[in-house]
């Protein structure tokens, strides 16, 4: 199983595509059997947690001369470790496991369908201990695979790749499977709140003219942006001019906590800098398990000082149909709904 993938069909609205659709159905028809399966096998396990490492990944914002761009910055913010959650039948056998890594999963683009390194890391898993490993996605939204050519830069890769870096991530899996110890989990529960993120003021009619006129001037440019891309960013500029009369201030996100026992997993309905990963592990425990792209992928939702620096992840709200980019005192808004979030959880406690 894999939970978050380059190379597959889109379930999530981005350009012009609404997600929705065949593709989309067919997986909610997957996923509901899959439940229901499940609830009929269900037997009484052993959970140990444990923690590797793996080393293929890095921060992928780069800040020089000329502004923000995606390369390889080593010096970067970046989290190597691998947690990983085991259940364990009464034999000693591993039912299923879940684990965790900041990477993005964008070695493999298509067309070929794939699940990139995740899915490649699971499925040898699950070959060797014939349960079922889940791949859950960090807080990598600024975070990808170390390949780079001979200039320094970011490479084209290839099947190859990804089955080196599954290899890497499998070993990081053992390690965290061979140091984790038996905890107890008589307690399970879970909580969400929605919080909101400031938002700048909507652009101006000026602005969204030179935004598209410089998209569709560049011929280089042009030839890199593709069909949807181009639809989607007129998608955009209307749906800005249609809320000037009631402009947003803020942009609700979901917050949410899934506690078993000692374990506690955080998640975030975004792709989030792994600074926030970090800042949850400051509020819960070093030992939280953070997660990005869960509960829907609404934008990128990136730190103060990236809002300053620009590059790519700060510019790509307009993909996601946001309405104005983030404001500053983002990092100080997630923060409060993780406060928000681990309140809520202590008074139902």
């Amino acid at each position: 199983m894999v939970s978050h993938s380059h190379s597959a069909p889109i379930v999530g609205a981005i350009d012009d595509y609404t997600g929705l659709g065949p593709w989309w159905s067919e997986v909610c028809t997957g996923v509901t059997a899959a439940a229901g399966a499940l609830h009929g096998r269900l037997q009484p396990v052993r959970l140990e947690r444990g923690t590797g490492t793996c080393d293929f990944n890095v921060n992928r914002r780069l800040v020089g001369p000329d502004g923000c761009v995606m390369r390889p910055n080593p010096d970067g913010p970046c989290d190597k470790r691998v947690p990983v959650v085991a259940c364990r039948g009464n034999d000693g056998s591993l039912v299923g496991l879940c684990y965790s890594y900041c990477c993005h999963p964008t070695i493999l683009l298509g067309p070929q369908i794939s699940g990139d390194y995740p899915g490649q890391t699971s499925l040898a898993l699950e070959a060797e201990h014939g349960g079922v490993a889940l791949f859950l996605p960090g807080t990598f939204g600024n975070v990808r695979p170390h390949l780079v050519d001979d200039t320094g830069a970011f490479r084209k890769c290839t099947a190859d790749d990804a089955a080196a870096c599954a290899d890497q991530l499998q070993a990081g899996v053992y390690e965290g499977l061979e140091g984790a110890e038996v905890i107890a989990a008589a307690t399970v529960s879970a909580h969400r709140v929605l919080h909101d993120l400031p938002l700048a003021p909507l652009p101006t009619t000026g602005e969204i003219d030179a935004i598209l006129a410089d998209q569709w001037s560049d011929t280089a440019q042009l030839a890199a942006v593709n069909q949807h891309q181009q639809q989607g960013l007129r998608h955009w500029a209307q749906s800005v001019e249609a809320a000037r009369l009631h402009p947003p201030a803020t942009m609700a996100f979901r917050f949410s906590l899934l506690t078993i026992g000692p374990i506690q997993l955080v998640a975030m309905s975004g792709e989030f800098f792994l600074e926030y990963g970090m800042r949850a592990q400051e509020i819960f425990g070093p030992d939280t398990i953070a997660l990005g792209y869960t509960q829907g992928c609404q934008s990128y939702v990136p730190t103060d000082r990236a809002l300053i620096e620009g590059g790519y992840e700060p510019g790509a709200w307009k993909r996601f149909q946001q309405l104005a980019p983030f404001a500053e005192g983002i990092e100080a808004a997630v923060g409060e709904g993780l406060l928000r979030l681990r309140a809520d959880s202590s008074e139902s406690s």
